[in-house]
């Protein structure tokens, strides 16, 4: 009971992954080695930043939350949309639509296996049954929405015949991108939003993202057609 509860929580985590590179089109445009470069990019990219954390801020002696220190700390996430960039411009080639749907995937698939394989292991392996790893495993898949969707705004801002307005927009969810974790932090603190409560604020954040990224990729194929 235990094993199927790993084996549960370990395709409803990775599955959707692996769906998503299969009909996304990734799989007959380009081999899998181009999802698993986004992802040693996204290796290199923490690295980078667990570097910067170290070093500008340090962890406190206290477990008081500091609103301006944790909104700095947040901003390391920066390192996420220079490493995108630096990886569709410099490791990926191609298309560039299948360039941010494998830097998404690889993100997405690196960021899960970083942050929740090890988990998974160490604990549902060891549980016959717990929601709280049904819950990651749904957070695994919002994350997928969310790094495609961050992928795709890295390369629209990248893109020279974007409108103004749509510029706009586009650097308005790349700042909801790098502070997402932080604005999660203040409903957690504030608004006590807990357990599915915030996985469900999380989804629906995300789905609201992923909607206004679908808009704004949407009309960049509107002007093109427009011209």
């Amino acid at each position: 009971m235990t094993f199927f509860h790993f084996v549960n929580c370990v395709l409803l985590a990775y599955a959707p992954i692996v769906v998503t590179y299969k009909y996304s089109g990734l799989s007959e445009y380009s081999t899998v080695w181009k999802c698993l470069q986004a992802a040693l990019a996204y290796f290199v990219t923490q690295f980078s930043k667990m570097m910067v954390l170290a070093t500008f801020f340090p962890t406190p002696e206290n477990d008081d939350f500091d609103v301006f220190m944790e909104l700095m700390k947040n901003s390391a996430d920066v390192f996420d949309v220079i490493g995108m960039h630096l990886a569709m411009n410099h490791l990926l080639t191609g298309r560039g639509e299948m360039r941010f749907i494998a830097a998404g995937v690889g993100w997405a698939g690196a960021h899960s296996i970083a942050n929740y394989f090890v988990t998974f292991v160490a604990g549902a392996r060891a549980t016959a049954f717990s929601w709280g790893y049904i819950q990651t495993a749904f957070l695994a898949n919002v994350d997928l929405f969310f790094y495609v969707s961050m992928a795709t705004l890295v390369w629209l801002f990248g893109r020279n015949d974007l409108t103004a307005n749509s510029k706009r927009i586009v650097i308005g969810l790349l700042l909801f991108c790098v502070f997402h974790a932080f604005i999660y932090q203040l409903f957690t603190l504030y608004g006590g939003i807990r357990s599915w409560t915030l996985l469900l604020t999380k989804a629906l954040c995300t789905a609201a993202l992923s909607l206004l990224t679908l808009i704004s990729y949407s009309a960049l194929g509107s002007q093109k057609n427009h011209h």
